[in-house]
């Protein structure tokens, strides 16, 4: 549950979780870590603010409460 802005640190799969203080649904939300960068290097992040599935210039948009990786089965 490590929630850096160090932009490294995501990886694709990865699932963010937010605090949005001016969602109009819901105060919460969550996203998923894109394979696909900006130009500076900052992943995407695939998710549904409302009008569709988008990936998104998102990261760092809003307060991360949550930073997520599935470790497989052991």
């Amino acid at each position: 549950n490590d929630m850096t802005k160090n932009p490294d640190d995501y990886k694709a799969g990865d699932i963010v979780t937010y605090y949005m203080p001016n969602g109009w649904l819901s105060k919460t939300h969550i996203g998923i870590v894109a394979a696909e960068k900006n130009l500076a290097g900052v992943p995407l992040i695939i998710h549904n603010r409302g009008w569709g599935v988008q990936a998104e210039d998102w990261l760092f948009a809003e307060k991360i409460t949550g930073h997520f990786r599935y470790g497989g089965r052991r």
